[in-house]
């Protein structure tokens, strides 16, 4: 079974210019892929042409225009907001430029034990060990936790994420 499933999805906005005329902008269209356990997927493509919004898409920070997308063999294409914590569970999204995706108010701490805190996962002693072992896994020293993203390089603030 795949882990992530993509079928002949689209995405429209609809847009309106200064003047109030509806225009239809098409984001994607029949995008189809699959992904196994164990392969990695690059999307590459021209400036404007779809990955971000297909990212978002699978994340379900939006919801597709048309077609399916399933994540272990489930369809999340329309998930209710219950479903959609459970979703973000399984999925996650390391952004592009980790800086303007890091709460530059919040220590690097606080950032990696935010998604369990939110979804009310582990005692808030078990939130900090187990951050410590994800910066560990990405190669930084735990006695990071206390610092603020503007005291890391790019690469560290994109190990950050990813932890």
């Amino acid at each position: 079974m795949d882990i992530l499933e993509i079928k002949n999805v689209t995405k429209t906005f609809h847009t309106r210019s200064f003047w109030g005329k509806s225009k239809e902008v098409h984001a994607l269209n029949g995008i189809t892929l699959s992904l196994a356990k164990g392969e990695s997927l690059g999307i590459v493509g021209e400036s404007g042409c779809g990955k971000s919004t297909l990212a978002s898409l699978i994340i379900h920070l939006a919801e597709p225009t048309g077609g399916e997308i399933l994540l272990y063999g489930k369809d999340i294409s329309h998930a209710k907001e219950k479903e959609v914590k459970e979703i973000r569970k399984k999925i996650q999204i390391v952004f592009q430029d980790p800086y303007s995706s890091l709460s530059p108010r919040m220590k690097i701490g606080d950032i990696i034990m935010e998604p369990a805190r939110v979804m009310g996962e582990f005692s808030e002693a078990h939130r900090k060990e187990r951050a410590e072992m994800l910066l560990e896994m990405v190669g930084l020293r735990k006695n990071v936790m206390d610092r603020y993203p503007h005291e890391f390089s790019g690469g560290q603030r994109q190990r950050i994420s990813i932890a």
